[in-house]
């Protein structure tokens, strides 16, 4: 395996962008981080599909400074590379711990211990990515209607032993959720009116950022917004902005 760093031109002038590039056998993956000042979040897109989230994270770093790493590769939710002429499929964000690379890797096809030891090279470098942010790693999502949402964490939801805590309010959408593993930010944003999810001290481990992260003590939330709903995440996240 091996990393080439590219310098790419700033889209800007507020922000400034460069890319590492790492190679999973047949397939080139860019992390792609543009920064804009004064630094305040690390916002993260790990799903190259969910360009609700990225348009959002880009606004409200635009007003208020920050953030945002990218993976740039084939457009698609799930990750493909082929190595030694076998097909492999991942979920780049089931990579952070070694038993959820594994499940990934087995649920959307073949698994091997070289395609395992690719996917960690990503892994490392996303992890290398984050590493300096002294704040806090906003991961970044978007999902549909009838999949993934506050709901899915209550009594008798596929979620529940997931999570400790849910706050719900009736009045928005339950696609449009944080996920957070602190118990101080899961009052204030329940206080402020948003759907919350306190994620449990025992995890399933999936290989998650949310569970890696929670294991290595990283400062870390997850921002959920239906796709299209794009002022509702802006506003969940310059919520997180306030003190």
């Amino acid at each position: 395996m091996c990393f080439i760093l590219n310098l790419i031109f700033p889209a800007f002038l507020s922000f400034q962008s460069q890319a590492t590039t790492v190679h999973l056998g047949s397939t080139s993956v860019q992390i792609r981080s543009s920064d804009g000042n004064p630094q305040k979040f690390t916002f993260l897109s790990l799903h190259e599909n969910e360009q609700t989230a990225v348009a959002a994270a880009r606004r409200v770093i635009d007003r208020h400074g920050g953030r945002l790493i990218e993976l740039k590769a084939q457009g698609q939710r799930l990750l493909s590379f082929e190595l030694d002429r076998t097909r492999y499929t991942f979920d780049p964000n089931r990579i952070f711990t070694d038993i959820g690379l594994e499940k990934s890797l087995r649920r959307y096809g073949r698994y091997s211990r070289a395609a395992h030891e690719a996917v960690v090279q990503l892994r490392d470098a996303i992890l290398k990515s984050i590493r300096n942010d002294l704040q806090l790693v906003v991961a970044i999502h978007n999902n549909t209607s009838g999949n993934l949402s506050v709901e899915s964490y209550k009594r008798g939801g596929e979620l529940q032993a997931e999570a400790s805590r849910i706050a719900i309010n009736p009045r928005l959408d339950p696609n449009d959720f944080f996920l957070v593993l602190n118990p101080a930010l899961f009052e204030r944003l329940q206080a402020a009116g948003f759907n919350v999810v306190l994620q449990s001290a025992e995890p399933t481990d999936d290989g998650s950022l949310s569970v890696y992260s929670q294991q290595a003590g990283i400062p870390y939330v997850n921002v959920e917004a239906r796709y299209g709903h794009l002022s509702a995440q802006m506003k969940m996240l310059e919520a997180l902005l306030e003190k």
